[in-house]
């Protein structure tokens, strides 16, 4: 009788980081189109990918406590998933506090922030894709550096956004896009550590 056929983990990480591109899809959407009185329907929106995430990564751990022989160490799969589902969240977190915080004007960095997160989660996207592929993948290391250089661009866009921000007398725009822009910076920040964790990955089983 065939063995049947385990769990599919790759499969379902990138189920969780086509999540992630598409919460990002939807961020810019929403600040390239921004409406504040429809912030509580996207609000609504993006809740409905962040859960389909945190279902998959359920999914994961449930697969994992049952699992006899897994393709990779428990606790890569485990870091695995619970990172990829951590930058949902945290795009999430974007629409929430701009809901939380009822901004009502979007400023050009947030536009900047936007156009380097989208392709970030899409690189970040490419590289759990190349994942099963690691020991012969030619392009797996090309992604995980791209995902490198978006975190540093925003680390070098989050730098001068602070700066110009302070210089202004609006206690509380200087309050509210402060954290704003942390959040911006921590969705880089998180794919970063998503795409070094794909990297510490592959060299442990190579």
């Amino acid at each position: 009788m065939a063995r049947k056929q385990s769990f599919n983990y790759f499969d379902a990480f990138v189920d969780i980081a086509e999540f992630a591109c598409q919460s990002s899809l939807l961020v810019d959407s929403v600040l390239n189109n921004f409406h504040a009185d429809e912030l509580d329907y996207y609000k609504d929106t993006i809740h409905k990918f962040e859960h389909e995430a945190d279902e998959r990564n359920h999914a994961i751990m449930n697969a994992l406590a049952k699992e006899f022989i897994p393709p990779l160490e428990i606790e890569d799969i485990s870091d695995m998933a619970n990172m990829l589902d951590t930058v949902v969240d945290d795009i999430e977190d974007i629409i929430i506090k701009l809901y939380a915080y009822s901004v009502t004007r979007i400023p050009q960095c947030a536009i900047e922030f936007s156009k380097i997160i989208l392709p970030c989660c899409q690189k970040l996207k490419e590289a759990v894709q190349e994942l099963p592929n690691y020991k012969k993948s030619p392009s797996l290391n090309g992604y995980i550096v791209e995902v490198n250089n978006f975190e540093s661009e925003a680390d070098e866009l989050y730098i001068s956004s602070m700066h110009k921000l302070h210089q202004q007398t609006d206690i509380r725009e200087v309050m509210v896009w402060s954290r704003m822009l942390d959040g911006f910076e921590k969705v880089c920040d998180t794919c970063e550590d998503a795409a070094n964790l794909i990297h510490n990955i592959v060299m442990k089983n190579t």
